[in-house]
């Protein structure tokens, strides 16, 4: 909600949402407010507008538009989220947006609520069409909850819309559970006019779901374009002033109870905080031991709710009574993992594609995971541990040990031939294709729904 905290109030602009006139003139404000220089009125070329997710992700899609002969302006998707959050996010079981099981969301009393939360979403894209004349939406998913609708809304207005997906990396569970479940609503994803995706599997399992391949384009992801775009890198003083002189960086990704698990799992209650746990042990026993040695960066991604875990008030308590807290840096979803990566010294995680961004770069990568319940579920997840690519860490005191070596000897951060040929691997697999214009053959695919195109 960061766009509603800093120019508006969340609930003033849930009711403003009912009124076309106080809407339309509060949606231009904050419209505004978030695209400096953005005018109404129609400009002398195709504008598109993608929404904005916390992740900054789509803003990659900036940089080509020129060239590709077009304007991007972006709708943040914090404008959606009070009339979500007033009529259908009961239904989530106090999960986030995008985070539920989507079957909950074709029950016969969270429709009726939709139609509520849609024909709001009707007004507000009638009032940006008339406003700023944009020609095309690129949405960042489509079977989101929110999104459905949202896409829907569209197809109702007529507007032209291409996807591009930002969830490409499949876990073999999410492959043998999702599909089925996809298909039973594609009616609905069919609205969207062609999705951008990012590598094969990715393709495979839109396939799978039942998507319409002809409407499908292999783009890669945009976000991969800042390997290609050194102006655009942004050094450590830049992202917080306590990285600038840092003898030794470790950057950790947090992770939440259900990382990964979603509700791929049925009625699995097992979770991830027994792990969770032994991660911020280590961390903090690292930090206390070696702080003078080291700044810890605890990052969380997009969805801060879904990374969260229930103990880190203690772990900050233990490394507050030792006098260490100044060595750890919180970043969130709006600062990229991209240059954090590259000036970084130390990669450590579990399961998120964070670390397959990490292998872009020559900073060595730990991953960390055990227990029974890893054990049982491990060959449906991401499958880390099968690959030379990480320092794969099965014990607590692995972690640690791991983490201890590579800041005491950096002569152990190198990368052997057979870990580089698996991290070339699994970018190739993963982001695929790797040439610097993932972005703009995303506004190519949005430039295929002008008319006469």
């Amino acid at each position: 909600m960061e766009l509603l905290e800093r120019t508006g109030n969340a609930m003033r602009f849930w009711m403003v949402l009912h009124f076309p006139y106080f809407r339309r003139r509060e949606l231009r404000r904050l419209m505004e407010d978030f695209n400096p220089g953005l005018r109404p009125g129609k400009v002398d070329r195709p504008r598109f507008m993608p929404v904005w997710e916390n992740d900054n992700r789509l803003r990659w899609l900036d940089y080509p538009a020129d060239a590709v002969g077009c304007e991007v302006r972006h709708m943040p998707r914090t404008l959606t989220i009070p009339a979500f959050q007033r009529y259908v996010s009961a239904y989530t079981q106090e999960l986030g947006m995008g985070d539920a099981n989507i079957d909950l969301y074709y029950e016969p009393e969270v429709v009726v609520m939709r139609k509520k939360f849609r024909s709001l979403m009707k007004g507000m894209i009638r009032d940006l069409l008339a406003l700023y004349h944009f020609d095309v939406f690129i949405l960042p998913k489509m079977n989101d909850d929110w999104m459905i609708d949202f896409v829907l809304a569209c197809q109702e207005l007529g507007v032209p819309m291409v996807v591009n997906d930002r969830e490409s990396i499949i876990t073999p569970q999410r492959q043998k559970v999702y599909p089925p479940v996809l298909k039973r609503i594609m009616p609905d994803l069919e609205a969207a006019d062609l999705l951008s995706l990012n590598n094969q599997p990715h393709r495979d399992f839109w396939l799978a779901s039942g998507f319409p391949e002809e409407r499908m384009r292999l783009t890669g992801k945009p976000e991969t374009d800042y390997w290609f775009r050194k102006d655009l890198w942004k050094d450590a003083a830049q992202i917080h002033p306590r990285l600038a002189s840092a003898k030794n960086i470790v950057l950790f990704y947090s992770f939440g109870l259900r990382t990964y698990m979603n509700w791929y799992y049925g009625d699995e209650k097992r979770n991830w905080y027994d792990l969770a746990a032994d991660y911020h042990d280590a961390l903090a026993e690292l930090l206390i031991e070696r702080g003078e040695e080291l700044v810890l960066i605890y990052k969380t991604g997009g969805k801060p709710s879904r990374d969260y875990f229930p103990g880190f008030d203690d772990f900050m308590a233990k490394i507050q009574a030792a006098g260490v807290v100044d060595n750890l840096v919180e970043l969130k979803g709006n600062v990229s993992s991209l240059d954090l990566v590259r000036f970084s010294h130390i990669v450590v995680g579990f399961q998120t594609s964070g670390l397959i961004e990490a292998m872009f770069s020559d900073t060595p990568v730990v991953y960390g995971a055990w227990g029974e319940f890893y054990e049982e579920i491990k060959d449906t997840l991401f499958p880390f541990h099968t690959t030379g690519s990480v320092r794969y860490a099965r014990s607590p005191d692995e972690l640690k040990g791991y983490l201890i070596q590579l800041i005491d000897d950096p002569a152990a951060r190198g990368l052997g031939e057979s870990e580089l040929q698996e991290r070339k691997r699994f970018r190739e697999l993963y982001y695929f294709p790797l040439d610097g214009n993932s972005s703009r053959r995303v506004l190519e695919a949005a430039m295929e729904l002008l008319p006469g195109s």
